[in-house]
Formats: structure tokens, sequence, C-alpha cells
């Protein structure tokens, strides 16, 4: 132990040494390759206290570790295998390694190398790309994979090659500290082998039950019925669900997770909870309210061709049917027995309606073969206690997690799996070592589990053939690692000119769709305004569809997207039913507040069949907010001059789209007008509500960022020719008042003129196929795809568009980002 222990200490000691150093010369990551994921361990803790950086992992050598290992080879010698489990592990991993630690020369030196500067210059710009590792040298205890899924496999060919070699199966063994990790996983791949149900393992202390196939899928159960049947919990027994009487238990589930979480929060269901019972109710009536919903909106747009909005709905509200309707049975009874269980049901009533649920409704794996049979044995002693309800249902889950089985009994002719210890006085031919702690026992692999940012991508496993650099396999040929295809991506990536990895399609524009040049594919104001903001971003979420899936909406409030879209609902449905009188200035202004308030909470009440909101106080705060803004923007409508209410919500683009004509030819657009009035002169007032932030123009000037949206509907509504327009803004009411960004006369003028270049900027880079990153950086706030661009791509993209020629397309988009100062507005507001 003595040994162990200096061994660790001066690896540590050694690393950190190197560690600061290389801070100190380098602004490159470091991968640590370590023995054994203590060392990593102990090494992430000295890390964060030495040098403040809790994941600084990338390339250090441990070129002390030859003499290291000569030492340990020769007290192996002494100690029998199964002895010491320490000793067993470090060796066997050290000797993975040991080509590649033999005689190595000072990493920092490697990593600084030409050979690797292509790579680092990848990883700088697509950090999500990994690198594979060397494969292994021969040794003679077999070291083991990267990963669990290939340890299992690999694990599974080793031992079909030593019984082709002859090797007797019961002087085989698998020696491992951790053994529930692999006992579950290695025995059900074993009897997938060949006549492996000759072959199988013995596990020594048995097979947890609950790590089995049906032990999982049961555990599920029970988590969710502790936890009230909570939404977050249903996600993932959802798809665990038989689809009718004949749905077939082994055949694959027919919802994902993230289809699951669509399916529950789209009814707008959160579910029972600590605090909150009663949300172990609300599944049927919900589902049941969502469902006549959804029916409703299939008759209605399916009778004749409708809009493309009406057909999304209409696809969007099928496919909620389809994943829906073949459960609602099971979850009928799941939230029968749920209720059980809230109302404190005794223990022994709750185990038999989980067994009675678990084989009636639930697709159950038949792996292991009679589960309840198994875990009777442990539930047993429980049905006569005084638990019940919530705590009966904990008490089962105790029972599950700690019932063990073995299939297969000691003494029959199996290979071993078990610790150093379980094994000691045993003899085997052959034996192969299985790591302890899959997260994290070498820097690879904590690589590839935690979440890749940029200079944390794992480079490692390189080594020197004489003069020769060796590299992994899955570096050659035309794979995505291929070290050709590497170093000119990366040469392309470190050029001072603007090529295709700067986001020039070139020639490749012709197989994009053609996105606002079309009027089959006419763009949204949104749209445009992303494009704008960075067109690499609008390549990725608008042309590749490569957009992250929505997060889970939270359940103490309304996502401000979604409460925009509640209030301009309100808004909408209150214009259309009194927009007249109340334009006309009719009645008095307090009825109107009223009738309007009553929408909201009608509107709102809507919203909580397809929204989470849990708590009775949620609720209320976000009524009184909503009734707040919907009070001051009537009271706003009282306080204009009259006026008549031409439109609310009006459409344009569907199904023609409206051609706008910019410099270089026209671009084609759709979307919808908040507001459209006419004054008693035949003049026409624009406007479109906002709920969040509004500055005036005193505060903010003109730029694309805030007036993008309100200068598009200006240019539409002109070529419309529905009449002159006097104004043009935006309203955002408030509890305090409401707060106007009107366009008159000059600077109506002044936002036609300014929108059509921005609109002819945006043509240039569609038409073109150029799709630069953002030069400023305030634009990547939130943006999902800032990791792939890695740190300092907006200062290399406006270096880069800056050289370009002044004729360029995609310089007149860095000119539209950094404008000389105009009319009183600066380069700080564009782009916002």
């Amino acid at each position: 132990m003595a040994t162990w222990q200096r061994v660790r200490g001066d690896c540590i000691d050694w690393v950190v040494e190197q560690l600061t150093a290389a801070r100190s010369t380098t602004a490159d990551p470091v991968v640590v390759i370590l023995p054994t994921s203590r060392h990593a361990q102990a090494l992430r803790q000295r890390v964060c206290i030495d040098n403040g950086h809790p994941s600084l992992l990338t390339a250090v050598c441990l070129t002390q570790l030859g003499a290291w290992l000569q030492e340990l080879q020769a007290l192996a010698g002494q100690v029998p295998i199964a002895g010491s489990e320490a000793i067993s592990k470090t060796l066997t991993l050290m000797q993975q390694h040991s080509e590649i630690l033999s005689a190595a020369a000072p990493v920092i030196a490697l990593v600084a190398g030409p050979e690797l500067a292509g790579q680092r210059a990848l990883f700088d710009a697509f950090p999500n790309v990994m690198v594979g590792a060397l494969d292994p040298p021969p040794v003679d205890v077999e070291p083991s994979s990267t990963s669990c899924d290939a340890d299992v496999e690999a694990a599974a060919i080793w031992l079909s090659q030593q019984v082709a070699a002859g090797v007797p199966i019961d002087q085989i063994a698998f020696l491992t500290a951790d053994v529930d990790a692999y006992a579950s996983a290695l025995s059900d791949r074993l009897r997938r082998l060949p006549g492996g149900e000759q072959i199988g393992v013995y596990v020594a202390g048995g097979i947890r039950l609950a790590t089995t196939p049906g032990g999982q899928r049961l555990q599920t159960l029970l988590k969710a019925l502790g936890a009230g049947l909570s939404a977050r919990t249903m996600i993932h027994l959802l798809p665990a669900l038989k689809r009718g009487p004949g749905d077939d238990p082994t055949g694959p589930p027919r919802l994902s997770p993230a289809r699951a979480a669509a399916v529950i929060y789209g009814a707008g269901i959160s579910g029972g909870a600590a605090g909150d019972s009663d949300g172990v109710r609300q599944w049927m009536p919900r589902l049941r309210r969502r469902r006549a919903a959804l029916l409703g909106v299939v008759e209605a747009s399916g009778a004749a061709e409708a809009h493309r909005t009406a057909t999304i709905h209409r696809q969007q509200a099928e496919r909620w049917l389809r994943d829906v309707e073949p459960i609602l049975p099971a979850i009928q009874a799941l939230q029968d027995l749920g209720e059980r269980v809230i109302d404190g049901a005794a223990i022994a009533d709750i185990w038999s309606g989980v067994v009675d649920f678990s084989r009636r409704w639930m697709r159950l794996p038949n792996d292991p073969p009679h589960l309840f049979s198994r875990l009777e044995e442990h539930v047993q002693p429980l049905l006569a206690s005084a638990s019940a309800g919530v705590d009966a249902v904990s008490a089962l889950r105790d029972a599950l997690l700690a019932a063990r089985f073995s299939p297969t009994q000691f003494g029959m002719p199996k290979a071993f799996l078990g610790t150093a210890d379980s094994s000691t006085g045993l003899r085997f031919r052959s034996v192969r070592s299985l790591p302890a702690d899959k997260s994290s026992r070498d820097a690879a692999e904590y690589a590839r589990r935690r979440p890749l940012t940029p200079r944390s991508v794992v480079l490692y496993a390189c080594r020197r053939d004489g003069e020769a650099l060796a590299v992994p396999s899955s570096w050659l040929g035309d794979g995505p690692t291929a070290i050709d295809r590497i170093r000119a991506l990366a040469t392309l990536r470190a050029s001072n000119e603007w090529t295709a990895m700067d986001g020039n399609l070139g020639a490749s524009r012709e197989f994009l769709p053609p996105l606002g040049l079309s009027p089959r594919r006419p763009l949204s104001a949104s749209a445009i305004g992303l494009l704008l903001s960075c067109p690499f971003r609008f390549l990725h979420e608008r042309v590749l569809r490569l957009a992250p899936q929505a997060p889970v909406p939270a359940t103490n409030a309304i996502d401000p997207i979604v409460y925009g879209a509640l209030f301009h609902a309100v808004a909408d449905r209150f214009l259309r039913e009194a927009g007249g009188p109340l334009c006309r200035r009719e009645g008095d202004v307090e009825t109107w507040v009223e009738r309007a308030s009553a929408v909201a909470r009608e509107e709102l009440q809507s919203l909580r069949d397809v929204y989470p909101l849990r708590l009775p106080a949620d609720v209320q705060r976000e009524t009184e907010r909503l009734c707040g803004q919907v009070e001051a923007l009537v009271r706003d409508e009282w306080g204009r001059p009259p006026r008549q209410l031409v439109a609310s919500e009006m459409a344009f683009g569907e199904p023609g789209a409206i051609a706008i004509a910019v410099e270089g030819g026209v671009i084609h657009l759709r979307g919808s007008i908040d507001r459209l009035d006419r004054f008693d002169d035949e003049s026409l007032s624009l406007r479109d509500l906002k709920t969040g932030r509004l500055n005036d123009l005193a505060t903010e000037p003109l730029n694309p960022g805030r007036d993008l949206q309100i200068g598009v509907y200006t240019l539409v509504l002109e070529s419309l020719e529905c009449g002159p327009l006097r104004e043009a803004g935006y309203v955002s009411p408030s509890r305090l008042g409401s707060v106007r960004r009107m366009f008159l006369a000059t600077a109506l003028d002044e936002l036609r003129g300014r929108t059509r270049k921005w609109l002819g900027v945006a043509r240039a880079l569609l038409e073109q196929g150029m799709f630069p990153r953002t030069p400023q950086p305030r634009d990547c706030y939130r943006c999902p795809f800032r990791t792939a661009c890695g740190s300092g791509a907006q200062q290399q993209s406006a270096v880069k568009l800056a050289a370009l020629p002044l004729a360029h397309p995609a310089r007149a988009f860095f000119e539209f980002k950094f404008p000389a100062t105009e009319s009183g507005s600066d380069a700080a507001g564009e782009g916002r």
C-alpha cells in the first residue's frame, strides 16, 4: 500500500508541475493520461486548488511511469493477481499505455509540435469532433476498452476467443472492483453468443435485480408513483406503456422521452409533487380536454384546403393523437393506482396494484424471467408492516434495489465475474480486468461524457514510431476524422481569406432552398432578423434545421415567448369583438376594461390546457400580470383620437407572397400585422404590440435589431396599397402606462429607406449563399451554436470580413454591422 500511495502522490505532484508550466507557456488545453480514475479524481482536486481551473485536462504523458511500471511489475510478481486489487488494476492500465508512455518526449513539446497544429486548430473550430484512441498493444492481461458498451462487447469477444483456443470455461475470469456495473449487461451479452446457454457467467454475490431490464422498468414505475406521477418521471414511463391489448412487449417503444415530454407538457400537465398531491388527478381530465381540442383542429382544417399555418397545426394535432390515443387506457389505470397511493393505501394493496398494472399495462421485457416471483421473497416481509401511501412505495423501491439473484449456481462450468477479493484462492488460466469507474477512468472517457466546450476536447494516444507519428486508424481513410480532411479543414480555418469554413458556401448554394428568393419560400420578418443578426446561426436553424430541442417549460411562470403569444391572442380576440366601438369611443372605458379582463382570464384558462402552471399562487400572479397589461392596452386605445379599426392580426403573404423591391432584385415575405387603423382623413396607423421592455426613439435610436420588423410591415402595407400611412411603431402596455416607439413624418421616411437597405443586405447573402459568423459578440448571447464557433470567432470573422473588397456581398454585411454614425444612430445600436 505504501508503494501505491507513493505512485499516486508522485504522479499527482509531477502532473501539477507540468500543468503549471503549461499554463505559463501556452494557451492550449492540457489532456492528462492517467493510469487510474483515482489519479484523475485526485488530480482534478489539486488542479482546482493550484490552478483554479476545474476542467484543465488535455496532454501530459507521465514520463516517469516507465520506472514505476518496472517497480510494480516486480511487486506484482511476488503477490498473486487476486491478492491486491489496486496493484492489479494499476498494472493492467499502465501496461495498456506502456508503448505510448515509454521513452516519451515531453508532452508539452509534442502538443505544440507542427504535426498536431492542424488538429488543434480543427478542435478550436469544431469542438464536437472526438478523436479515438489507438488500439492498445497486446499484453498478458487483456486491457479494457474506453466505454461501458465497448467493455462488455470486447469482453464477450475475448471470451469466445479463449473458448475457441481450448481454455475451459470455468478457468476464465473477469475481475473488476465494480461487479454491479457489469453483471447484468455481461450476463445478457454472453447468453446471446452462439451456444451462450452453455457458456454463461457466474456472478459472485449475484446480480442486482434493479439492474436488469425488467427491474429498471419496474423501478421507473415505482419512482413515478412515489413522485405523484410528476411530469419529469412520467416522461420515462410513457414509452413503457402498452399501446393496446395486442402490443408486443418485446417490440421497440413507440415514444421517445423527448416526444413523451412534448405530449405531457403540450397537455398542460405538471403532475404531482411533494406539496401538490392533487396533480395526480389531473392526467386524464387534461388529456381528454386536449384530445377534444385537437380533434376539433383536425376536423376544421381537413374539410378544405387550408393555409400553411393551419396545415402545420393539423399535422401537429394528428401526431399528438397518434401518440396518445393508444395509451389512454394505460394512463387511466396508472392514475387510478397513483390515487390509491396518494390516498394512503396499505402496502399490500399497493404491491398487488403494482403487480397487476405491470403485467397488464406495461411493456416488461422478459429479463430476468419471473421478475415478480424473484422479488416476492424480498417484499413479503414488508406486507405485514404499517407502511402506507408514498412510504410504502419507498419501501418497495428499497426492496427492489436490495434484491439479488444468481442466474447460475456456483460450481457449474461458467465463467467467473467478481472482485479480486472474491476470487482469492481460485486459479484461472485467462483473466481479463474490467475498469471500475466508467465515468472517469481515463481522460478520454471523462471528456466523452461531459458537455464539450471550446478547448476541452481530448487529443491523446499519439506516439512516435521512429520519425513517423502514429495515429489512430480512424484518422485514416475518408471518415470525418481522417487526418487529410482534418488538415484541409484546419488550413481553411486558419487562412486569412474568407472560405467555406467561415460560411462561404460557394457552388454549394445551388443545393439550398431558395429562402426569400422565391414566392414559394417566403421569409418572415423574424427570420430576416435572425439572418441579419448572425447568418451562420440562420444557416444552422432555418436552412439545416439544427435548432436545439425546446427546453422543459417552467411550472411557476409562463415562458416569455408563450406569454407574448398569449397577450397577442387576448388582444386579437378582444379587438375583433369590441375593437370597433372602442376605437369610436363608444360607451365608457371601465366597461371595456372589465370586458377585456374577462377575455384575458378565459384565454389564460385555455392556455392552462397546454401549459403546465403548477400552483394556484402562480396562476393568480400570471392572471394579474396579464389583466394589468390588457387594461393598459384598453386605456391606451381609449386615449387615442377616434378612428376606424381596419384589422387585427392581418395576415399577408398567404397564399401569395409579398414581393418587396430592394437593391439587386426582390425579396419575398409573409407574416401578420398586429394592428391597422384608419383615421378620418383616410390615413393609416400601423402598430405592433410588445410585452417586453421598449424604449422610445429618443432613448434608443433607429436600429435593425429593434425596428426591422416594423419597417418590413411598413413596406408590405404600402405594397398592398391600402392607403397613405401616417404612423408606424410599437406599443408596450404595462401597469404604469403604455410606452410608444412611433415613426412619424421624416422618421417614417428614414425607416422606409433604412429597411430597404437592410433587406438588400439580407437578399445578397441569400442569393450568394454567404452565411458568415457575426462580427459582433453581443449577437451570440444565448446562441445554441456558440460552442461550434469557438472562442474568438467573432473577432476572427470581423478581421476576415473587413479584408474583403468593398463590392463583396459579405463586406456589405460587415458595413451593416459597423455602420458610420448617421442621423444620431451609432454602431452600438446596430444588430441588437
